[in-house]
């Protein structure tokens, strides 16, 4: 017995009824469990690649292997797409393991989720100034839209000048922190795309 071990007790029940006992595996492909006698696990996988194909199995295992790991990260997408975007679980896992070219679309999208996608400029007492792109921000949440109970007020303008639905637009906050600043920046998103990101504070950070 192991970590994640699909081993399982039970009572010997003597030789002679131990020979007529049929052993079950679940199929990878049909998901349904099937009689597979005293065929070894080797036996077993080999059957199924000789039948399915080597590359089908391969990505069977490893879809089961991930199951969990798939479910959670659904969740993360989730947050940052919606449901209209991603879809259902099923329909998730299945962009990710056959369809690589909008599988790569959401994963690009989805690392941008908590960074500054374009360099924020600014004047500060007649300084000009600028947040670069890519910066990671410390916290982010959102503060009306899409998942809250509080109105875009802009949301008219917001659909008539980048499209999209009410239910698509978000309006978000996060934190920049630099040596001597903490920034906070506002911005509208849809799609998990940012629209125009405004500075709203500036503080000195704490020593």
């Amino acid at each position: 017995m192991h970590p994640n071990c699909r081993s399982k007790t039970r009572a010997y029940m003597g030789e002679e009824i131990e020979k007529t006992l049929k052993r079950r595996a679940r199929n990878p492909v049909t998901g349904k469990n099937e009689i597979i006698g005293n065929m070894s696990y080797k036996e077993w996988l080999n059957k199924n690649k000789i039948t399915y194909g080597k590359d089908t199995i391969d990505k069977a295992y490893k879809m089961a292997k991930n199951k969990v790991y798939d479910s959670k990260q659904y969740e993360r997408y989730l947050e940052i797409f919606g449901k209209k975007e991603i879809g259902t679980l099923e329909n998730f896992v299945n962009i990710k393991y056959n369809n690589i070219e909008l599988w790569n679309y959401f994963k690009t999208r989805a690392r941008t989720k908590n960074c500054l996608q374009e360099q924020l400029a600014f004047i500060i007492n007649g300084e000009k100034l600028f947040i670069p792109k890519d910066v990671k921000f410390d916290t982010v949440k959102t503060i009306a839209g899409s998942s809250t109970d509080k109105p875009i007020f802009d949301i008219e303008r917001l659909i008539t000048n980048y499209g999209g639905t009410a239910d698509e637009w978000r309006k978000r906050a996060g934190k920049v922190t630099s040596d001597k600043y903490i920034f906070d920046i506002h911005w509208y998103e849809k799609d998990a795309i940012q629209y125009e990101p405004k500075l709203k504070t500036r503080k000195e950070r704490k020593k």
